[in-house]
C-alpha cells in the first residue's frame, strides 16, 4: 500500500490529466446530445442575444465594444463567431485545464507532490469547474485571469519584501484588468492588491502606483471614453444585472408580497429608504445570501439545471425559502427531495465541508501566525476577501460567485492541510536556523513535510 501511494503521488499529474479529460470528455458528449444545456447558465439568454447582435452587425467589433458591459460576453462572442458553441466549450475546457495545471504546479512547488495531487483532484470536483466550462458563463475566464494575476503579484516580491520583478508586477495588473473587464465585481481588485503590495513591499512604491493607474486607465476609463466618442454615452451602459436591478430584486425580497415591476430600477437612496423601513427583513436577506454563498454545495445547479438528472426547483424558490424559513427550512426541503438530489447533495456537501474547513483554517492560521505566514497567503486572502465583499455589496450573492475564485480556495485548502509548521520549522522561518533554499521567493517558504520526504527518497 505504501509503494502504491508513492506511485500515485509520483505520477499525480498524469492521474489528474486522465481524470479531468475523462470527466469533461463525458460531459462534452452530453453537450453534443443536449445542445440547450449550453444556455442553462446564469443570464445566458442575455449573452446569446448580444452574440447574435454581434454576428449580424456590419461593424462587428464596434458593436461589440459599445454594448453594455461588453466583457460579459465579448470573449465568447469572438469564439462563437469562429466555431459556434462547441468551439466555445472546447476552448473553455482547455482553459480550465490550464488553470488546473497552474494550481497543480503552484501547489507542487509550495507543498509537494501529495498536496499537488490532492489540490488537483479537489479542483476537478468543485461544482464551478465541473459545470461552467460547458456553459455560456464568464466564471472560467474570470477565474483564469484573477488566479494568474495574483500569482504574478506573488512572484513580484522576494524574501526581503522588495519588488524584484517589474515584469511580474505589470503582468499582474494586466491580468486583473482583464478579470475586471469580464466581471465588474472585480473592479476593486487592482486597487486592493496595490494597497496590499504597498503595505508589504519595501523601497520605492512608484511602480505600484503606475501599475494600478494604468490598470484603471485601460479599463474602465478607456472603454468609457470609446463609448462616449462612438455613441455619445459616457459609462459602461445598462444591463439586466447592474446595481439598479440588483437593488430592485433585493427590495422585492424585503417587501415579500409587494413587488416592484422588473422593468423598474431602484436608486441607492430609494433602496436605503426601504431598508430603513424594514431593517430586520433587510438584514435577513443578507444573512440568507451569506448562507447561500458559504453553505450551498452547488449540486442543484450541476446535476439539476445542467445535467438534468432530476427536475430542479428554480433558484428563486430556494432563495425565497431561505429568506422565509432559514437554513433549517432548506434542509427540511432537501430531505423531501428525490433520491438523485439527496445523493448529490450529500456528496458535494462533503466536498464543500473540506473546502470550508481548509479555508477557515487558513484564515485562522494566517492571523495567529501572521509574523511567519508566507506573503503569498496574504495576497491570496486579500484577493478572495475583496472579491467576495464587492460581490456581496453589489447584488444577490449565490454559491456561483465562489466559482470565480475556486482555484484560489483550493490553494488555501492545500496550504492548510499540507503545510504543517513544527517548532523547528518556525525557527527556520524566523531565520534562527538556516533553511535550505528551495526557491528564490517568499512563497516557497511554506514547503511541507511531503516535499522534504520526497527529497530524502
Amino acid at each position: 500500500m505504501h509503494r502504491f501511494y508513492h506511485f500515485i503521488v509520483r505520477y499525480g499529474f498524469l492521474l489528474i490529466l486522465f481524470v479531468y479529460f475523462c470527466v469533461h470528455g463525458a460531459l462534452f458528449v452530453f453537450d453534443l446530445e443536449n445542445p440547450k444545456a449550453f444556455l442553462h447558465g446564469d443570464r445566458a439568454a442575455d449573452r446569446i442575444a448580444h452574440i447574435a447582435h454581434f454576428m449580424s452587425a456590419p461593424s462587428n467589433y464596434v458593436a461589440l465594444l459599445t454594448a453594455p458591459f461588453p466583457g460579459d460576453f465579448a470573449v465568447q462572442a469572438v469564439l462563437y463567431r469562429f466555431g459556434g458553441q462547441y468551439f466555445v466549450i472546447g476552448v473553455q475546457i482547455f482553459l480550465q485545464f490550464a488553470i488546473l495545471a497552474g494550481v497543480y504546479l503552484c501547489t507542487l512547488r509550495l507543498m509537494g507532490r501529495g498536496a499537488a495531487l490532492a489540490a488537483g483532484l479537489l479542483l476537478i470536483a468543485m461544482p464551478g469547474t465541473l459545470m461552467n466550462t460547458h456553459m455560456l458563463v464568464t466564471e472560467p475566464w474570470f477565474a483564469a485571469f484573477l488566479s494568474v494575476g495574483i500569482l504574478f503579484f506573488c512572484l513580484s516580491v522576494n524574501d526581503q519584501r522588495e519588488l524584484e520583478s517589474l515584469s511580474y508586477l505589470s503582468a499582474g495588473f494586466l491580468s486583473l484588468t482583464l478579470a475586471m473587464f469580464i466581471r465588474p465585481q472585480g473592479l476593486l481588485l487592482p486597487l486592493a492588491m496595490a494597497a496590499a503590495l504597498m503595505a508589504i513591499a519595501k523601497g520605492s512604491r512608484v511602480p505600484i502606483f503606475v501599475g494600478v493607474a494604468a490598470s484603471y486607465l485601460v479599463f474602465p476609463l478607456s472603454l468609457m471614453i470609446f463609448r462616449l466618442l462612438s455613441i455619445g454615452e459616457f459609462g459602461l451602459g445598462e444591463s439586466n444585472a447592474d446595481l439598479g436591478i440588483n437593488l430592485l430584486l433585493r427590495a422585492n425580497r424585503i417587501l415579500y408580497g409587494s413587488y416592484y415591476e422588473l422593468g423598474e430600477k431602484l436608486t441607492i437612496s430609494q433602496f436605503l429608504s426601504i431598508a430603513a423601513s424594514h431593517p430586520l427583513a433587510t438584514v435577513n436577506t443578507f444573512y440568507a445570501d451569506a448562507v447561500n454563498l458559504f453553505l450551498n454545495p452547488g449540486n442543484n445547479a450541476v446535476f439539476g439545471f445542467y445535467l438534468g438528472l432530476y427536475n430542479p426547483e428554480d433558484f428563486r424558490f430556494w432563495v425565497g425559502l431561505l429568506d422565509r424559513a432559514g437554513p433549517t427550512g432548506v434542509i427540511a426541503q432537501v430531505v423531501r427531495e428525490e433520491g438523485p438530489f439527496v445523493t448529490t447533495f450529500v456528496i458535494w456537501t462533503v466536498v464543500h465541508i473540506v473546502v470550508l474547513i481548509g479555508v477557515g483554517t487558513a484564515c485562522v492560521r494566517a492571523l495567529r501566525e501572521r509574523n511567519i505566514t508566507p506573503l503569498w497567503v496574504w495576497l491570496v486572502l486579500v484577493g478572495v476577501g475583496v472579491y467576495l465583499a464587492t460581490a456581496f455589496a453589489s447584488g444577490q450573492l449565490r454559491w456561483s460567485h465562489r466559482a470565480g475564485i475556486e482555484p484560489l480556495l483550493v490553494i488555501l485548502v492545500a496550504w492548510s492541510f499540507f503545510s504543517p509548521t513544527s517548532s523547528k520549522e518556525l525557527a527556520r522561518q524566523r531565520g534562527e536556523i538556516p533553511s535550505p533554499s528551495i526557491g528564490p521567493r517568499s512563497w516557497t517558504k511554506s514547503v511541507g513535510a511531503g516535499e522534504r520526504n520526497e527529497a530524502i527518497e
